[in-house]
């Protein structure tokens, strides 16, 4: 994560809008961060970060009214979001499969800053999405 946007975060400087009121809010606003971070750090082009940004922005603020629910719901629609606007693919990529009481949200922000390219719950799994081979330890 960028360190001037957790410091923004931790200063308040954010518009009032986008202040956290709870632990799911302060969640979104991590998680939006970190899939900034990931889906913009490699774009060069400073008019295309703000265009993508702007939109997944203009997104997920329209869903806050989410915030609410179960935390899991809210990883969907964050998810759901960042797919409309950013290609995924899951070829050669490193992803961090569900395990028992290890797929909570600190759990994959962990894997994400470790080098996992995607991160996912039991929720979604789908092997006719996601192809992959199981390797056993």
């Amino acid at each position: 994560m960028n360190p001037q946007d957790l410091q923004s975060l931790k200063n308040g400087k954010e518009q009032t809008y986008l202040i956290p009121n709870s632990d799911y809010e302060r969640a979104i606003q991590l998680q939006y961060l970190e899939w900034k971070d990931k889906f913009l750090g490699h774009r060069n082009d400073k008019q295309s970060q703000r265009i993508l940004l702007r939109q997944l922005s203009d997104d997920l603020i329209s869903k806050t009214f989410l915030s609410g629910f179960n935390l899991r719901l809210i990883d969907l629609v964050i998810a759901e979001t960042i797919q409309k606007h950013v290609k995924m693919d899951f070829n050669e990529a490193v992803v961090l499969a569900p395990m028992v009481r290890v797929t909570t949200h600190p759990m994959r922000l962990l894997a994400l800053r470790y080098g996992a390219t995607y991160v996912y719950t039991e929720e979604i799994i789908d092997f006719k999405l996601i192809r992959t081979t199981r390797f056993e330890n």
